[in-house]
């Protein structure tokens, strides 16, 4: 079990315990309908006594928190056995990433002892969330920290941003929270969740012993979402009705700026809670519960979605949201019979309920090395220690969760379908991790605790699952030693990297369109056809003929090659034309890659 140095519970400051934690055996369940997925193969990134970057050769001891963008991008904490020469070194925060060539290697990000930015040193670290801006295409990395102030003996709490090599203070303890008359002060911090424009959400706790959602701008600094005591949205329903919120939880974020997030509210004398979607209006803002930029997603009360199994009618609990950008919700829920199910559900807009996996429901058809096959009794759920993991939604609709049956914890990847594929599973052989014996195995229910929100599990769009295991050697017996994996799917993934155009055309013209073509999947892959189209600043309605060019010759992971287009500009356009070009890779559906849906890229230019 791992605490990190600072770190106050959550549970101090909720209605009712939610310590969540990662799953260290991790096993495959198939559900619903036995039907499976691609192969996968589990490779492993980082492991216990591996050298540590930039510690002057300290080893990794144990692994915290993790956080995974797509591609395949995993940023995480460890603690570190360090070196004579740095023994103040015992924590740190680190990358894992594949270069241009497709060779994964780590770098260190931040280390205890170095400098922090507006209050001493960092102290200690926990949760994190790491993705790709999608304006630089450059990684960042928004983590909780806490912090030795420079009279070395006052310990307090920050979030900070790691961007451009440097960690950027977003708040520390102490600093003004905005938009809250009379004025207050930040106190402690929960977990922060960054999304691809370089935005941050996060929960904390306030002097006036309150506590508030807030977003964090590069550009435009703090923003309140709400605080406790407002009003509740439309819609909050339940044993209590709504009300005003009391404490608030588990903020997640997409790349709109939309904020989902766990609510308890009072109504009455009695205490219902929520899922909520908070969005910005157009000044970027987040403005009153009146309007539809504040919506109730799922409340405690609400009819239980159907195929979710038998007994109970209503959802007594909701938790763990999971937002895509399509402002798509994966939550956990549990129903309100003698012995209640658990299970976890899509959210798809205004009454719009999907059951993913339910207990007493979802079947397993497939489990683990040995085999054989039961019913799921729990799903993102330990009764006996009260602990609520969360699932991990990607753009495609995958979801990446934790469960168990009558024998054995694990983890699952439902997909559209439905389909089900495997991540890890006790008892399986792990090639990534061999030792005298032969190759180590997966053990089974070791669990550590995070005392913030943390999954077991993270899915990217590239259909790559992050998840921590401890194992054991090829006996299933010895001493465990714990790493960081990463389950991915074998074959390409063809994306265009950039795209070269001239920034104005005339009508009736011919130009050329390079586009760079790269290959960032785990197998070799042609790009076939290469497609490039005018459209209109939509970015939906074609303008003129689009125009292909071939490249069969397939792509090593890894590597990227050029590919000129030919195209005509479009007419008649009535004055200058605000266009894009848009180029496909594999345009016709031929390669099957890891992810459909990024094949494509655009530049803008204007057509006279």
């Amino acid at each position: 079990m791992i605490f990190w140095a600072g770190r106050q519970s959550d549970s101090t400051r909720r209605m009712r315990s939610r310590q969540i934690v990662l799953v260290g055996s991790l096993v495959l369940l198939l559900g619903l309908v036995s039907r499976a997925g691609a192969a996968r193969t589990a490779i492993n990134i980082a492991r216990a006594s591996d050298t540590a970057p930039e510690t002057l050769g300290g080893t990794f001891s144990s692994f915290g928190p993790f956080s995974l963008a797509d591609p395949g991008i995993v940023a995480f904490q460890t603690a570190i056995n360090p070196s004579p020469a740095q023994p103040g070194t015992t924590q740190g925060l680190f990358l894992s990433r594949k270069d241009e060539q497709g060779i994964r290697s780590l770098s260190r990000l931040v280390l205890k002892g170095d400098t922090a930015r507006g209050a001493g040193s960092f102290y200690g670290f926990d949760t994190l969330s790491v993705n790709v801006n999608q304006n630089t295409n450059k990684v960042r990395v928004a983590f909780w920290a806490s912090l030795l102030l420079q009279d070395g003996a006052t310990i307090y709490e920050g979030l900070y941003l790691y961007t451009a090599g440097a960690a950027v203070k977003i708040a520390i303890t102490g600093d003004l929270a905005p938009s809250i008359d009379p004025p207050v002060t930040f106190g402690s911090f929960g977990t922060p969740a960054l999304n691809r424009q370089g935005q941050v959400t996060f929960w904390a706790s306030l002097s006036d012993g309150g506590e508030g959602i807030f977003v964090y701008d590069p550009s435009a600094g703090l923003k309140l979402v709400t605080r406790n005591l407002k009003a509740t949205p439309a819609g909050a329903t339940g044993s209590g009705g709504s009300g005003a919120f009391q404490q608030l939880a588990a903020p997640a974020f997409n790349a709109a700026g939309k904020v989902a997030f766990l609510g308890f509210y009072s109504s009455g004398g009695l205490s219902s809670h929520g899922l909520f979607l908070y969005s910005p209006n157009a000044s970027g803002a987040y403005d009153s519960t009146g309007s539809t930029n504040a919506v109730t997603v799922a409340s405690s009360g609400m009819a239980k979605p159907t195929n979710w199994g038998t007994g109970g009618t209503r959802l007594s609990f909701v938790d763990g949201p999971s937002l895509s950008s399509l402002a798509r919700i994966a939550f956990w829920g549990k129903d309100d019979q003698g012995t209640p199910q658990t299970g976890l559900i899509l959210y798809d807009g205004p009454s719009t309920y999907t059951t993913l996996a339910s207990s007493g429901a979802t079947s397993v058809s497939s489990f683990g090395a040995s085999g054989g096959a039961g019913t799921l009794t729990e799903v993102d759920n330990n009764p006996a220690l009260n602990n609520v993991a969360g699932p991990s939604l990607n753009d495609a609709g995958m979801v990446a969760f934790w469960g168990k049956n009558s024998t054995t914890t694990g983890l699952v990847l439902y997909e559209p379908g439905p389909l089900f594929s495997p991540v890890a599973a006790s008892g399986m052989s792990q090639t990534g991790i061999a030792d005298g014996a032969g190759a180590r195995k997966f053990a089974n229910a070791f669990l550590f605790i995070s005392s913030h929100a943390a999954l077991p599990a993270m899915v990217d769009d590239s259909k790559v699952v992050a998840f921590w295991a401890n194992t054991l050697d090829s006996q299933g017996a010895g001493s465990f030693l714990v790493g960081l994996f990463l389950s991915e799917e074998s074959g390409p993934d063809l994306v265009v990297v950039k795209v070269i155009a001239p920034k104005k055309v005339r009508q009736n013209t011919n130009l050329t369109v390079t586009a760079r073509i790269k290959n960032q999947g785990s197998a070799s892959g042609s790009p076939e056809t290469v497609e490039a189209r005018f459209i209109q600043s939509d970015g939906s309605t074609s303008l003129g003929t689009p125009a292909t060019a071939s490249s069969t010759v397939p792509l090593a992971v890894g590597k990227a090659r050029n590919v000129k287009v030919r195209l005509r500009a479009p007419a008649p356009v009535s004055g200058d034309c605000p266009c894009s070009v848009k180029v496909t890779v594999d345009s016709g559906g031929v390669t099957a890659e890891i992810n459909e849906s990024n094949n494509s890229q655009t530049v803008g230019l204007s057509i006279r």
